[in-house]
């Protein structure tokens, strides 16, 4: 054996930790895991925890223009596998990806649910056709950002994340809503514009700490139901949907931040 074989040997690792697909690197990691998991330790003890929430990946998955979703993928998988997991693992708050893999539909990253302190999640571009299930685990959520995929629905189960205040949903492929959304009241920031959506179908008077609404891009063709309860609301965005001039005339654009305590006095 030359002296470059290890070198090499730890460059194809890396190379498939960072280029997939996910299921060579799923059988890859399950084989270190139980063979030489003290390689795993090694790998993984570089990664640390910025003062913003994120954590920085290891060295070995170079630098940070350079990660890619199998990256994300690889190193989460890497986790789930430790059995004492790193200090900052009790402590990360936030999990931020842009992308996924151009042939091979989006896997949500392993043993991201169990961070006991994950409060933020946002999963963009990554070509989700669906809501992760994994995510409806994730009880302590407070904000959740889908946007940019290719959602067609979501299911009843976004109601159990009964802590989220920031729901962004915009950009997708969505028609219809289940009602569980509109039971969620705490949310104080919903945009679920640049979709297909023709009616809430749920009223918005149970979420009555909304502050921003963003509907414009739709397809509604009358105003949803329950918006004149909200009078926390300071901005709603209901244009190019397919509203009455008159309904438009009132709302459109609507910025009622500077009006403190407002009361609704339009005609509905």
């Amino acid at each position: 054996m030359t002296s470059g074989s290890p070198l090499l040997a730890a460059e194809s690792f890396r190379q498939v930790l960072s280029q997939g697909p996910y299921d060579k690197i799923k059988k890859l990691l399950e084989i270190v895991g139980r063979d030489s998991p003290q390689l795993i330790n090694l790998l993984i003890r570089d990664s640390c925890l910025h003062s913003s929430g994120h954590v920085e990946l290891p060295a070995f998955f170079g630098k940070v223009e350079d990660i890619t979703a199998y990256s994300l993928y690889s190193f989460w998988t890497m986790v789930s596998l430790m059995e004492v997991k790193p200090l900052w693992f009790y402590h990360l708050e936030s999990f931020h990806q842009d992308g996924a893999p151009r042939d091979e539909d989006f896997r949500f990253p392993p043993g991201l649910i169990h961070c006991p302190v994950l409060k933020s999640l946002t999963i963009r571009n990554a070509g989700l056709v669906e809501l992760p299930i994994e995510i409806l685990k994730i009880r302590r959520l407070k904000g959740l950002d889908v946007s940019s995929n290719k959602i067609k629905l979501i299911p009843p189960g976004i109601g159990s994340l009964r802590q989220l205040v920031y729901f962004n949903a915009s950009g997708n492929d969505l028609k219809t809503l289940p009602p569980q959304l509109g039971g969620l009241r705490k949310l104080q920031i919903l945009n679920l514009s640049g979709n297909r959506i023709e009616s809430l179908g749920f009223s918005l008077d149970a979420l009555a700490g909304l502050k921003r609404l963003n509907l414009s891009g739709n397809c509604l063709e009358a105003l949803p139901l329950g918006l004149n309860a909200l009078n926390q609301l300071e901005r709603i965005q209901l244009a190019y949907n397919d509203l009455c001039a008159d309904d438009e005339a009132v709302w459109e654009e609507g910025d009622f931040s500077q009006i403190p305590g407002h009361q609704w006095h339009f005609p509905f």
